[in-house]
């Protein structure tokens, strides 16, 4: 690529940053919005908007629609014009639902994209705020951090071993170390490729180490990924899996029922060949494509995205954002939940309650970030004086090698950052440690999963020195020396040396804390010689953390969250598994695992990588505490599950757990603590990281599939039954038992607001006893027999009514009959359906209200003058007396039906 690019960018950097004092305050306020309004938002395209009309004249794109329109313009040719307004009245009626539900779906869809949208840290007036990605201006000063997402091309202003991930603009899977270095001369040349840019960050990349500060240049489509994406905003919005099968289904169906409305209609025909006229010719097409119209479930797929729509709503006021629709749907499956511990089994509120100093352990008092709390013989200000100077670099480390605040706010203690790293913090101001002014920080070695440490270079008076803080065991194994007593002392690695200058006696104290359930860091620090300094900015943290003086421990409490018991009892007793993959330590992984319930035995993930296959299958199978886990490990895990058939939930919130999070078939991001990547590569996002979010995320689900299964059961059978009625009246060469007009009538009122209601059904109350969905199946066999079962049984009713009567009364009477018979087993089926999933007539009052709606919009058409319209007339007492002497055995009947699928469902249903 040409420099041209990056000559632009550094004129406007350079712009930017002369607009900056030394103190780095950022853009105020009312700059920043100057520069939305020059520059416009920060996206590849305007957000897509809603066009109601649009959205309205869609439901009118269906070919069987195109016909009944023809038949409608032929009625209105010959002079029917009573029933082709009545016709295009309730197609028009009927688009108005369609519209009600796309409409629906479209908005919830659009809000959900804007909750899980892209956020960002920037400085604006001197504070460090959190902001839409699609807000940040050029000029803005971005906070960067390991697993952040770039949101636009930026010049790096500090890099602390800032690595960036840029495989998504060049290609190359390997990341790249940044710095703040002007380019130099040899760089500065024709076809200079983005990957040689060291001291620049462009949108779209992810920072995989690190941290520091940049300022940015460019957005939207003047940030290079703005230029090379600019295609993706004109990407189609994906159907969920569930979508596509029910559209396929829906297109297969659609096909049977065109060809059954053909055979009926070239019946009718030939049943008629004598007194055959192109008046009833005409109006067997238009019965014939009426039914097409009532009969084909185009809607399916709509109804499907607005009962997932409604779940997504319904789970975000339970603190769990769902990022990917499909997500939705598996949910219901899920058998297999993978959790971290700190911070959704754990407060995440680290209190240290324990030290390791000088061949001692202390005790210290005090709960949460509150600085209140005494350090065990540390009672007067004279002992606490020489306490700190005797391990005055143990609280430098604490203090220093640390990137966490505590502040204080209307009399409460809140912290910013990692609450590992707070605690220690609070533990300086319990012993009134006061940080020595002169000591200045150097550099800083960001921590990673793969290190498991963090260090930090300090100038402390004339001496240079490595603080360092992480796993106790790497500290140990990586230290030669340990401090007692003010004095450095030589470190034993020996096995058979047994004192306080001991590894192994020191791997005795990590164990003792650990099994209180301690979360323990060791201290350690490495005193830099003059050489080391000359070269510093050529040296990395491999280079460096080695050969450490062991300072002591520091063992925390992150208390259990209270309600995490009960929460992993309910999956167990919903077929659902629970296994805990942390990074911490064996000991204190056992001692949490035990206290919540998921057993004693603990497998180290070095032991996963020595194993065989057939080993490490068993151990997946019957573990259900992992530590000391590394993320090609935690993968190794959940293809392993995935494999041996579990549908797998998986939680995370580091850069690191992101690939894991989009191997499992549910990818839960943190929403308190995840980075960015981790949120971008989840399906679900936990606002609150609590676990139980979890278990109510899998309860919704359930509901929804539940919902979803009733809806189609529902459907089908009604319109199967719809069919038939016709088909087996023309066979035996009677009337049509409904006209069109009836047959798109009852379309409207019992296939519409009743089905939408659906929707909105509680769960069961047995719906979390029952286990997971072994796969997302849900046209079951048992499905399609209660299909086939309640259209026969409801041909049979609405016949009966029709044959017994129609050499009795008038043909329009027994039309009638026929047709109130048919809305009444409608509703039937309704409760029916819903009796499978054990849920009584008045759970859902929404049903309840759509339903007498649809009653009494029915009892409007027989009593009223619009009677006319629909060929209908009013029913004495008589005739109600013979339809409720068929309904009424038939509820009956079907509620026998419903008790029998009930418990095939619960035995032999495709849960396992």
């Amino acid at each position: 690529m040409a420099v041209s690019w990056e000559e632009l960018a550094f004129k406007e950097a350079k712009e930017s940053l002369k607009k900056l004092d030394s103190s780095q305050k950022g853009l105020n306020n009312h700059e920043a919005k100057a520069r939305l309004d020059k520059f416009g938002y920060n996206e590849l395209s305007q957000e897509k908007k809603l066009h109601p009309l649009k959205i309205f004249l869609e439901q009118f794109n269906n070919f069987i629609i195109y016909v009944l329109f023809f038949a409608v313009a032929v009625s209105f040719f010959i002079g029917e014009f009573t029933d082709a307004i009545v016709i295009l009245i309730i197609l028009f009626a009927n688009a108005l639902l369609g519209f009600f539900q796309n409409y629906r779906a479209e908005k919830s869809i659009l809000a959900l994209k804007k909750l899980t949208a892209l956020h960002s840290t920037v400085i604006r007036d001197g504070e460090q705020v959190r902001i839409p990605a699609k807000e940040v201006v050029p000029g803005d000063i971005l906070v960067l951090s390991e697993g952040d997402k770039i949101p636009a091309d930026a010049k790096i202003i500090t890099s602390n071993e800032l690595v960036c991930d840029e495989s998504v603009i060049t290609g190359e899977s390997i990341p790249v170390r940044k710095d703040n270095k002007p380019l130099t001369k040899r760089l500065k040349k024709e076809g200079i490729a983005l990957g040689d840019v060291k001291n620049c960050l462009f949108s779209g990349t992810t920072i995989v180490n690190g941290n520091g500060l940049a300022v940015v240049f460019a957005t939207g489509k003047d940030a290079e990924f703005g230029k090379i994406a600019e295609s993706l905003s004109h990407v189609k919005q994906e159907s969920t899996p569930l979508q596509k099968k029910l559209d396929s289904f829906g297109r297969k169906l659609s096909f049977l029922v065109i060809i059954v409305c053909a055979l009926i209609f070239l019946l009718a025909l030939f049943k008629n060949l004598d007194n055959l006229s192109f008046s009833s010719a005409l109006d067997n097409f238009k019965l014939s494509i009426s039914l097409a119209v009532a009969a084909v479930p185009e809607g399916l797929p709509v109804i499907i995205t607005l009962a997932l729509a409604m779940g997504v709503r319904s789970l975000s006021k339970k603190k769990a954002l769902v990022r990917v629709l499909p997500s939705v749907e598996t949910l219901g499956s899920t058998s297999v939940i993978c959790t971290d511990k700190t911070g959704t089994l754990t407060k995440n509120q680290m209190t240290v309650k324990k030290l390791y100093l000088g061949g001692k352990a202390l005790k210290v008092g005090g709960v949460g970030y509150s600085p209140k709390g005494k350090v065990e013989f540390v009672d007067s200000k004279k002992n606490s004086s020489s306490f700190i100077k005797e391990n005055s670099l143990f609280f430098d480390v604490c203090q220093f090698c640390n990137s966490s605040s505590l502040f204080r706010q209307d009399g409460k203690w809140f912290v910013s950052g990692d609450p590992t790293e707070a605690s220690l913090l609070v533990l300086n101001k319990k012993i009134s440690y006061v940080p020595d002014k002169k000591i200045k920080k150097i550099k800083e070695f960001p921590f990673s999963s793969s290190r498991k440490m963090m260090s930090v270079i300090i100038k402390k008076g004339k001496d240079y020195f490595l603080l360092v803080k992480g796993a106790p065991d790497l500290i140990l194994s990586n230290s030669s020396h340990l401090l007692e007593a003010g004095k450095r002392k030589k470190l034993s690695h020996s096995k058979d040396t047994i004192s306080t200058s001991s590894e192994q006696e020191l791997r005795k104290v990590i164990d003792e804390f650990a099994q209180q359930g301690y979360r323990v860091l060791g201290l350690g620090y490495r005193k830099l010689s003059s050489k080391e300094m000359k070269h510093i900015e050529k040296l990395h943290e491999d280079d460096l953390e080695k050969g450490f003086t062991f300072l002591g421990f520091a063992g925390m409490i992150d208390p259990i969250r209270e309600e995490v018991p009960q929460a992993i009892e309910n999956c167990r007793t919903a077929g659902m598994r629970v296994i805990m993959i942390t990074g911490d330590y064996p000991l204190t992984a056992k001692a949490i695992g035990e206290q919540i319930g998921l057993g004693s035995q603990v497998v180290e993930g070095s032991h996963i990588d020595r194993v065989s296959e057939k080993k490490f299958k068993e151990i997946v199978a019957n573990t259900n505490i992992f530590a000391r886990v590394a993320p090609d490990q935690k993968m190794k895990i959940i293809q392993q599950l995935k494999d041996d058939g579990e549908v797998v939930a998986m939680t995370g919130d580091g850069v690191n757990d992101a690939p894991a999070l989009k191997r499992a078939d549910i990818g839960i991001a943190m929403g308190e603590t995840g980075t960015e990547v981790a949120k971008q590569s989840s399906d679900m996002i936990l606002v609150d990281n609590s676990f139980v979010n979890i278990s109510n995320a899998v309860f919704e689900g359930r509901r929804i599939f539940d919902n979803i299964e009733k809806f189609i059961n529902y459907l089908l059978a009604t319109n199967l039954a719809e069919v038939l009625i016709i088909l087996v009246a023309v066979f035996f060469a009677f009337p049509f038992p409904l006209i069109p007009i009836q047959i798109l009538w009852i379309n409207l009122i019992t296939d519409g607001l009743p089905a939408i209601a659906l929707g909105m059904d509680p769960a069961s109350k047995d719906i979390m006893k029952k286990k997971p969905y072994k796969e997302k199946k849900i046209f079951s066999k048992e499905m399609l027999f209660a299909i086939l079962l309640i259209g026969i049984i409801v041909t049979f009713g609405v016949l009966l009514i029709y044959f017994s009567n129609i050499s009795k009364v008038s043909l329009e009477i027994a039309r009638t009959m026929a047709l109130t018979t048919l809305v009444l087993l409608e509703i039937v089926i309704l409760d029916a359906v819903r009796n499978r999933f054990g849920q009584g007539l008045f759970s859902n009052p929404t049903l309840l209200l759509s339903l007498a709606g649809a009653f009494g919009a029915h009892f409007l058409i027989l009593y009223t003058p619009l009677s006319r319209f629909f060929h209908t007339v009013p029913l004495t007492l008589g005739q109600w007396g013979s339809i409720l002497l068929v309904v009424i055995p038939l509820i009956l009947g079907f509620r026998l039906l419903s008790f029998i699928l009930r418990f095939i469902r619960e035995k032999h249903s495709e849960r396992t």
